[in-house]
């Protein structure tokens, strides 16, 4: 198999989709706990809050209903927040913002009030118990308006997350666990990852394989 020229792991490849949208658009923003000092709990976010600084990357208390009503008010105000909760698990508490204001403004609007606003967070299962093991994009695929993504491989965890970014609809940006750590080599697809940015349009098919 062909190793890629750029063998990194998916989590830095997270953070250097994340590093370019931030530097094209003072408007994007990070909330999340542990997302700025420690640099996330996968490292999908390491070193954004020492360059962008603590104002655009934020730690947020452990409030995930707090913080998911600050990125709705933010996106309504101009603003592309990037909240991050870090299991899916804990995002049943969120449900008040998620569902009555982040999905459902633009819908009841008919689109007139934008929320370019992602949520981003973890899911699956690395033996955490079954309170940590949760896969729940299927719920949200039934929230009215809300976009769900969730990448297979390395190259479309990059596009992809920018695709989110930029976009002006509410999306749920979901990462498996088992993923976070493996680099591009691990996968099966054979892809080149490159260091420039590019966007992967999101709800368009590719096929991987004639046949």
């Amino acid at each position: 198999m062909k190793v890629d020229k750029r063998d990194l792991r998916v989590s830095r490849l997270i953070s250097e989709a994340i590093n370019i949208e931030m530097e094209l658009d003072e408007k994007i923003l990070l909330f999340g706990e542990d997302v700025g000092k420690l640099g996330g709990v996968f490292a999908s976010t390491t070193g954004l809050q020492k360059k962008f600084g603590d104002k655009r990357v934020r730690d947020m208390p452990i409030s995930e209903m707090a913080f998911t009503g600050m990125g709705v008010g933010l996106s309504m105000m101009g603003y592309r927040p990037i909240i991050e909760i870090m299991f899916v698990d804990f995002i049943g508490v969120c449900f008040e913002q998620i569902i009555h204001s982040m999905s459902k403004i633009p819908f009841m609007s008919g689109g007139k009030v934008k929320i370019p606003m992602v949520i981003k967070t973890a899911a699956g299962c690395i033996g955490s118990a079954a309170q940590h093991s949760q896969c729940l994009w299927g719920t949200f695929a039934h929230f009215p308006g809300m976009y769900v993504v969730t990448p297979s491989n390395p190259y479309d965890y990059k596009g992809l997350l920018a695709a989110s970014i930029q976009s002006d609809n509410p999306t749920i940006f979901i990462e498996h666990k088992s993923h976070m750590h493996k680099r591009v080599s691990n996968f099966i697809l054979d892809q080149d990852v490159p260091e420039e940015r590019y966007i992967t349009e999101i709800g368009k098919a590719k096929i991987v394989k004639h046949g």
